[in-house]
């Protein structure tokens, strides 16, 4: 640039196209990662993998950009503070009306990736509460056990159902990540996601498969009754179906003969009662088997019984 005197001005230095990035909590992480590591973040979004790793870092950047959230933004976030509305008063005081800016709509380049999503601070925080469950599914484990596992995580850590939808990348595996990928559109609630799960990874007639599982769940030998009961509960449960009379009546009619000689179903009032009988039933059991014995080593004499009689 030239003064009117003549003078050259120095023009400021081009920026770094990189440099505002560094302190944008949804971008920084990028440029620390190695060449595997930006690798598998394209791979899980389905970008391209050719080119640099310069050039790769800034097309995962335009990704997010263009309204995807982070998938990991920087993990210290401790000293994030987000302000909170005032509260209202009770009274009927009229106070004046004070303009606030709005902390509803998220920032222009976030979009929500659910319908109701959350903002990119919050499925981070999610991300990191979901890998310290360390539960997986890729297709081929017990489909039933997991759902009741995420059910139950989700229940007790306090997240929403909403929130965690958008994570389940760090939950799902193999052929299950893919199913996730493909469906996630569809879902607007956590009920869409449970139904649809249930439909596809569940056997056809779930319920009659349940009722037949649990016809041939009969005590094994060897098998202790608080084992066989719980073993047993777990499928009533599964099933939803059964009454508390219609459940006694499995209980009792699929335990070993010689329970049911010792144990009448007209005498037990309900299964805290059926497992007492059964207890009791155990330690008797346990006493016969010692009492021989027991009753042997009584009619063995000692050596010094015998030297005493001579």
């Amino acid at each position: 640039m030239t003064t009117p005197g003549g003078a050259q001005t120095p023009t400021d230095p081009k920026p770094d196209p990189a440099a505002g990035d560094l302190g944008d909590l949804r971008l920084s992480w990028i440029y620390k990662l190695r060449k595997d590591e930006i690798n598998a973040e394209l791979e899980k979004f389905r970008l391209d993998l050719t080119g640099t790793v310069e050039e790769k870092k800034r097309r995962l950047v335009r990704f997010i950009r263009e309204g995807c959230a982070s998938p990991r933004p920087d993990r210290h976030t401790e000293h994030l503070q987000f302000p909170v509305p005032p509260s209202l008063p009770t009274t009927g005081t009229q106070i004046p009306s004070v303009q606030q800016p709005s902390m509803t709509a998220p920032p222009a380049t976030t979009v929500p990736p659910f319908p109701g999503g959350v903002s990119t601070f919050t499925v981070s925080t999610v991300c990191e509460r979901v890998r310290k469950w360390n539960l997986r599914f890729n297709g081929k484990t017990d489909a039933v056990e997991f759902l009741e596992k995420l059910c139950e995580f989700q229940e007790h850590s306090g997240i929403s159902t909403s929130a965690l939808l958008p994570t389940f990348y760090e939950i799902f595996q193999g052929n299950a990540l893919a199913w996730y990928r493909n469906n996630r559109g569809l879902w607007s609630c956590w009920e869409d996601f449970v139904t649809d799960f249930k439909q596809f990874y569940l056997p056809v007639d779930y319920e009659s498969f349940l009722e037949e599982q649990i016809y041939h769940r009969r005590q094994q030998p060897g098998e202790s009754g608080r084992d066989y009961l719980v073993a047993l509960q777990t499928l009533l449960r599964r099933h939803g179906g059964f009454t508390p009379e219609k459940a006694l009546y499995r209980f009792h009619g699929n335990l070993r003969p010689e329970y049911k000689e010792y144990i009448r179903l007209s005498d037990v009032q309900g299964t805290r009662d059926l497992v007492r009988r059964i207890e009791e039933f155990e330690t008797i059991q346990g006493g016969e088997e010692e009492s021989p014995g027991l009753k042997h080593a009584s009619r063995t004499p000692s050596p010094a019984m015998l030297t005493a009689r001579r």
